[in-house]
C-alpha cells in the first residue's frame, strides 16, 4: 500500500468520523427537545406531556365517578317521579269515584 492510498483512506475515515460527530450533535439536540416535550423544563413549569396525560387521566377518573353518581341519582329521581305521579293519579281516581 502506497503512502497516497494510505492518506486517501485516512482522509475518508476522518471525513466519516466528522460526519458521525455532526450527526450525533444533531441527534443530541433532537433528544433534548423530545425530553423537554415529554418531561418539561423551566419554561413550561416542568409540565410536559407525561404530566399533562397524568392530569387528564385524573380528571377523567373524577368525571367518571361524578357521572356514575349522577346516573344513580337520575334513576332514583325517575322512580320518585313515577311514584309521586302514580300517587296523584290514584288520589284523583279515589276522590272522583268516592261515593257519598
Amino acid at each position: 500500500m502506497s503512502d497516497f492510498e494510505r492518506d486517501e483512506r485516512l482522509d475518508r475515515i476522518e471525513q466519516h468520523l466528522k460526519s458521525l460527530k455532526v450527526n450525533d450533535e444533531l441527534q443530541g439536540g433532537v433528544l433534548k427537545s423530545i425530553q423537554s416535550a415529554l418531561i418539561g423544563d423551566n419554561f413550561n413549569g416542568n409540565k410536559g406531556l407525561v404530566y399533562l396525560v397524568d392530569d387528564i387521566d385524573k380528571r377523567l377518573k373524577n368525571l367518571e365517578q361524578r357521572q356514575a353518581i349522577t346516573d344513580e341519582n337520575m334513576r332514583n329521581l325517575k322512580w320518585i317521579t313515577h311514584a309521586v305521579g302514580s300517587s296523584i293519579i290514584a288520589f284523583f281516581l279515589w276522590f272522583f269515584t268516592k261515593k257519598e
